[in-house]
């Protein structure tokens, strides 16, 4: 049995009000018998444990979904035994400081958050024990986003048509191609990437936020907005208390050579391989004729052969994302033509 778990943040309301356990880890503890279970996943086997341990805080039978995590790759390489849902985070009061990685739990909303200026908003909780927050945009529509800690996007929605009605008074660029990846396979679509003016956070008003539309499966906000802010939950009283934090720069224009490059199995050999995931509208790699799909061979001087430790593309000193942090770069890619080179500058990509 596993002296400790490791666990990730999912959601401040998870997927579902439920925590998720890896298949392996349930095994190893006992909950599930070993080998009895294939491709399990959080829709076919539910548990409730008798109890969990987090930091001396004890949860009584928390509800549980047993996930079979290897099939996310991110999952994979860091090594965590499950994920936190709602069914732990809605007790207590949680307080989340993303610049200094640092998460505070309190029975007291006052030893956590001061008299100082704050903006306190209301939550509402859905169906799903997800906690939500209303965004009104410049045209009076409002949406609400789930407030999900687990996701480093600003905000998020599928609501192309909204989109439309705003990208006259928007700066925004369009994004083609690979937008993810997850416990659902690779998410394949085009969406528009908008810097939104005169929006209200509840009856806030703010200087303008960051949104994504695109066929996503859930409208969210995520660390992209969150982050700029200390943020402390309060499940019992339903609101969301958001501190600036004064640590945080001012946003940088986006400079870009305008890819981004993921790994991709290919069916027939099963062998793995830097591709181009995505491309943005306009950029140098665009004009370059880069595609979404063409496999990356060689970086600057250097060969990209298939990729064996999947693991390493996380690693801030692999090859390609050291080359990302440059303002120049040579690629050798194979694609629907055959093989080219092509040599890439980085630009500004929204437009002034």
């Amino acid at each position: 049995m596993p002296d400790f778990l490791y666990f990730i943040l999912e959601r401040f309301s998870g997927g579902t009000s439920l925590m998720v356990l890896s298949q392996q880890a349930a095994e190893e503890l006992g909950v599930i018998r070993k080998g009895k279970y294939r491709n399990i996943n959080a829709l076919n086997k539910h548990v409730k444990l008798d109890s969990v341990k987090l930091a001396g805080l004890t949860f009584y039978r928390p509800g549980t979904a047993i996930l079979d995590l290897t099939g996310d790759s991110f999952l994979q390489c860091i090594g965590v035994d499950g994920l936190i849902g709602s069914a732990i985070l809605r007790h207590h009061r949680w307080q989340f400081d993303h610049q200094r990685q640092l998460i505070t739990v309190s029975d007291r909303y006052e030893s956590l958050v001061s008299d100082t200026a704050k903006l306190v908003l209301p939550i509402t909780v859905d169906g799903l024990h997800r906690a939500v927050i209303p965004l009104q945009f410049p045209n009076g529509t409002q949406k609400k986003f789930i407030v999900d800690i687990g996701s480093n996007s600003h905000f998020m929605t599928k609501d192309k048509a909204l989109f439309v009605q705003l990208q006259k008074q928007s700066k925004y660029y369009t994004q083609l191609g690979w937008n993810g990846h997850g416990f659902y396979g690779d998410r394949f679509d085009t969406s528009y990437n908008a810097i939104i003016k005169g929006v209200k956070l509840v009856d806030t008003p703010l200087d303008s936020v960051s949104v994504a539309f695109g066929s996503y499966r859930d409208d969210l906000v995520g660390w992209g907005f969150l982050g700029q802010y200390i943020s402390t939950f309060d499940w019992a009283q339903r609101t969301l208390t958001l501190v600036a934090n004064h640590s945080v720069q001012s946003a940088e224009p986006l400079v870009s050579f305008g890819f981004s490059p993921f790994i991709q199995k290919e069916s027939t050999s099963q062998k793995s391989y830097w591709t181009i995931g995505s491309i943005i509208d306009g950029s140098a790699a665009h004009q370059a004729g880069l595609e979404p799909g063409d496999r990356i061979v060689r970086v600057n001087d250097s060969e990209v052969s298939a990729v064996t430790d999947l693991c390493g593309v996380y690693n801030p000193a692999s090859q390609i994302y050291q080359a990302m942090n440059t303002n120049a770069l040579s690629l050798e890619i194979i694609g629907k033509s055959g093989k080219r080179q092509v040599h890439l500058t980085k630009t500004l990509i929204l437009p002034k």
